[in-house]
């Protein structure tokens, strides 16, 4: 009634703030219900130019996004405990393209995102059919043609990846939430097809196979190219949306995997191409890398038995130029002295010293649990002073290190691990320019888009349990870690400690000991878990995608699907 009243009176709509936000702009970012209502009577009173970006570029909102952005992004993110029908989000954005706004402007971005990128990458199907309905058809084909700024990618390209996904849904699973995102509006199905976990945690692999059968992988990308999406159209990298999609979704007759294909309206479109052996055979190796058969690692003993070395399964990099062709491989991969570097020498400095630590930073607020963001496992967490986490830590590793010593149940002690944004202010973390300014040269990452820092410190039998996400390159500047990891086919994502695995390691676990000066490469999707050794463990993980990368790029790019400052 307020703003109804404003606009009555004749209050500018339009008028910007010092950031470039407008009125929808800033009731856009409402975190309530009331958003709709305010955003509404804007809509209705101004129409079209309050929805579309102002002329020239100087004119838009700091974060580079108009309205239609914001709702499309907004889709499926919260306020409600179940999926209400019609979807509030899409009936705002119905309401804002039925007043003529730009169906097809793009992000004021680096990503340059149109509105049917947001759709695709939201899986947002609804949003996807009043987008190009709004276009018509002749605006078909310009919607479906169009390129986004992170690797010219097509919206049928990012409907296709699905990785992002076998990530997101066991980990709101592991975290006891139920999956009430509108994503699943159209397969409910698949709710009660999803795998059962283990005691140690939720499939990566089995649960992108159970989506991808129940439909809900595939019903995107095959509305796309119903209507009209080039199954041949190539990225700024030569690839089409055959090298993102499921492999369950395309008809390979000369796939290894043994996989049915179960997506009709694809096999269609792509049996029609005359060109049909040539797309498959140049994207099979992409499609096919998570299925990839399971390594088979060498046996070993107690996790905190002596000993610094690393299964084979783990590559080690005699350079940074040969840790980049790790990366590009999508290979693990160790790299000794890493940071022998002196720009470093500031890390060592004030983070190796636990005294200096605390003498800089100690009054900060930190989460500390037994897992990292324990909370969000419905796990024991406190928000405490960096001083008061550490101390706590400390005593109960002197409890772990007797009950180990006596043949005990070991507890995991308190853990700190902050998740600090890597660009703009860093998420407003209070050790955001503490952590930031005293990561130093690492030549690898030069290309690489960083996306967060984790920065952790611990005491002994510390750590965190198998869970996977994107890229990451894990800098350890004191201490001592040993890490089980899993490729893709057996990766599981759960909430137990690793000091649970300390007499009994998992079978199927590939090993790796991490010393001080090291940097280690998990590659996305690999399932980790990780237990601190010594006292005054600490360092940072710096996640990241690489040039090009379609999947791992949504951690930065406005279609944000992973970053735990942005809800599915």
């Amino acid at each position: 009634r307020a703003i109804r009243g404003l606009l009555e009176l004749g209050a500018d709509a339009r008028a910007a703030d010092a950031q470039g936000y407008r009125a929808l702009d800033l009731a856009m970012k409402c975190e309530g219900r009331q958003v709709f209502g305010s955003a509404k009577e804007i809509v209705d009173h101004c129409g079209k130019p309050c929805i579309d970006f102002e002329r020239g570029d100087a004119a838009s909102p700091a974060d580079g996004l108009n309205p239609l952005h914001r709702a499309l992004l907004r889709w499926a993110s919260g306020f409600f405990r179940t999926r209400p029908d019609p979807n509030p989000w899409n009936q705002l954005i119905g309401f804002m393209l039925r007043a003529g706004a730009d169906f097809g402007a793009a992000t004021r971005t680096a990503s340059r995102e149109t509105p049917l990128h947001i759709a695709c990458a939201k899986r947002n199907f609804r949003a996807a059919e009043l987008i190009l309905f709004a276009g018509g058809e002749e605006s078909t084909q310009t919607l479906l043609a169009a390129r986004d700024g992170v690797g010219g990618f097509t919206p049928l390209h990012v409907a296709a990846s699905w990785q992002h996904w076998a990530v997101t849904v066991p980990r709101l699973r592991a975290g006891g939430g139920e999956l009430n995102s509108q994503a699943f509006d159209h397969d409910e199905a698949c709710l009660q097809g999803l795998p059962t976990p283990t005691e140690d945690g939720h499939p990566l692999l089995a649960t992108a196979d159970a989506l991808a059968d129940c439909g809900f992988l595939g019903r995107m990308p095959a509305y796309l190219v119903e209507v009209g999406a080039d199954l041949g159209a190539l990225d700024a990298n030569n690839r089409t949306a055959l090298h993102f999609l499921h492999p369950k979704l395309v008809d390979d007759a000369k796939s290894k995997l043994g996989l049915t294909n179960n997506a009709p309206a694809i096999a269609a479109a792509l049996a029609a191409r005359p060109d049909a052996a040539a797309l498959l055979a140049a994207s099979r190796p992409e499609r096919e890398r998570w299925h990839a058969p399971s390594l088979r690692p060498a046996a070993t003993g107690a996790l905190d038995a002596p000993g610094e070395s690393c299964d084979v399964a783990v590559a080690r990099a005699t350079s940074d130029a040969s840790l980049v062709e790790h990366m590009a491989a999508h290979a693990p991969a160790l790299r000794k002295d890493a940071l022998s570097d002196a720009s470093w020498d500031a890390a060592r400095r004030d983070w190796a010293n636990r005294s200096s630590l605390l003498a800089s930073h100690g009054r900060a607020l930190v989460r500390s649990g037994a897992i990292p963001y324990a909370s969000a496992f419905a796990s024991a967490e406190r928000v405490e002073t960096l001083v008061d986490a550490l101390e706590r830590g400390r005593r109960e590793s002197t409890a772990a290190s007797a009950a180990r010593a006596a043949g005990d149940v070991v507890e995991a002690p308190a853990y700190v691990f902050e998740q600090i944004r890597w660009d703009g202010d860093g998420g407003g973390h209070p050790l955001a320019d503490f952590v930031r300014s005293r990561v130093g040269k690492l030549e690898a990452l030069n290309d690489m888009e960083i996306h967060d820092a984790q920065f952790f410190v611990g005491d002994a039998y510390s750590g965190a349990p198998p869970h996977y996400h994107a890229h990451a390159l894990n800098m350890l500047v004191a201490g001592k870690k040993r890490w089980l990891l899993w490729p893709p086919s057996v990766a599981l994502y759960g909430k137990r400690p690793a000091a649970t695995y300390l007499s009994n390691p998992p079978a199927d676990a590939i090993q790796c000991v991490q010393k001080p000066g090291d940097a280690l490469f998990v590659p996305a999707g690999w399932g980790h878990a990780v237990l601190n050794l010594e006292p005054h463990t600490i360092g940072v993980a710096l996640e990241f995608h690489q040039p090009g990368e379609l999947t791992w790029s949504f951690e930065s790019r406005a279609a944000d699907l992973v970053s735990s400052d942005r809800r599915l």
